[in-house]
């Protein structure tokens, strides 16, 4: 298992420095907001070249949402993660984390006694991923997807229901990503949870139940990081959390990452 972090948690005036900084904290990877991505290649490429971490992972950034009910906002949403899905390959990272559709996005309505919409929306979330997986498979990333809590989405809160996704689309090309904040609100048992999951954890995020750093909190990262170890994960996880005294967190960044290499 590998520590990452999100490239606007590290301190920096820039990605160079970030990068640096990261790598001497005990950072392996490093993930990126993918809104951007396309324009900066050139500048990821440049301040990793010649150091130990990576860039592991890109976050979302694309436009649209796969289960809106605007077919116009799902084309979006296929071409953008298509998009940044060939970029992550190109760059050597694992993939594209993909959140289904947030709070804000429409959800396709019920269709009573025909289907509900949950069914509707599971239906046209696996027809896309399936249309889309001949060409991400030629990518050399994956698709990962996030389930969120209840009050950031109405849709895909629970892990399973991500692994019932996995199991239909059925290509190598979509996994999941699991958030151990999301996991401490959705679900029983955070370890028992990553153990049912399995080998579809490709990735993982990393925040307290206080939604800042790990370490800040009640979360039990030394029985969920175990779990992880039986089912052979060997991935990056990667800090997504606030900080109390942001900008000026180095210290408590650095008291976290001790704090997880420890569990670990």
């Amino acid at each position: 298992m590998k520590l990452a972090v999100q490239e606007n948690r590290v301190p920096g005036k820039t990605l160079t420095e970030q990068v640096a900084l990261a790598e001497d904290m005990g950072f392996e990877g490093m993930e990126f907001w993918g809104a951007d991505i396309p324009e900066r290649i050139p500048e990821i490429t440049n301040a990793f070249r010649g150091r130990k971490i990576r860039p592991s992972t890109i976050c979302s950034g694309h436009q649209g949402a796969l289960i809106c009910a605007d077919p116009k906002e799902r084309q979006a949403a296929r071409e953008g993660i298509l998009q940044r899905l060939k970029i992550a390959g190109d760059l050597g990272m694992v993939g594209l984390i993909v959140v289904p559709g947030f709070q804000r996005h429409k959800s396709i309505p019920d269709l009573s006694p025909f289907k509900t919409d949950r069914e509707l929306e599971m239906d046209v979330l696996v027809a896309q991923l399936q249309q889309m997986a001949p060409e991400a498979e030629t990518t050399g990333a994956i698709i990962l997807l996030e389930p969120l809590n209840r009050y950031e989405s109405h849709f895909l809160n629970r892990q399973m229901d991500a692994v019932e996704i996995c199991k239909r689309v059925a290509s190598p090309s979509v996994q999941v990503l699991c958030d151990f904040f999301h996991m401490n609100i959705e679900e029983y048992n955070t370890p028992q949870t990553l153990r049912q999951v399995g080998t579809y954890c490709k990735h993982v995020h990393l925040a307290d139940n206080t939604r800042q750093e790990p370490g800040s909190g009640s979360i039990d990262f030394k029985a969920g990081f175990a779990a992880l170890k039986e089912i052979g994960f060997a991935g990056y996880m990667a800090y997504e959390c606030g900080f109390c005294d942001y900008p000026n967190h180095e210290p408590r960044l650095r008291r976290s990452v001790k704090y997880l290499q420890g569990c670990m």
